[in-house]
């Protein structure tokens, strides 16, 4: 993603409340995150990839809402690598989607 929408990597990455989530893009990935937080415990959402790694499991890019098609989904209250890739789902699920933006 940083290569791709030339995302800078050494800033860091807050709640849009000016909580921290981590001290960088790639630290995001190492194991370990403050908390991503919001919606309180257990909430879940639809995820596209994480760091380097982009998962294949993206509902068919976002196009289908088929229970014979999955996606990857994370849970908001895992601080370990669970926020971004806790399992999979099948893409008639209906999730909020995890966005960065900046």
């Amino acid at each position: 993603m940083p290569q791709n929408y030339q995302l800078p990597t050494d800033r860091p990455v807050k709640r849009p409340t000016g909580v921290l989530i981590d001290s960088s893009w790639p630290d995001m990935f190492d194991g370990l995150v403050n908390i991503i937080g919001g919606g309180g415990s257990n909430r879940t959402y639809w995820v596209g990839g994480g760091g380097t790694v982009t998962y294949p499991l993206t509902c068919t890019g976002w196009t289908s809402n088929s229970s014979e098609v999955t996606g990857r989904f994370g849970r908001a209250d895992n601080t370990s690598t669970s926020w971004y890739r806790a399992s999979n789902w099948t893409c008639n699920a209906q999730e909020a989607l995890l966005c960065a933006c900046w």
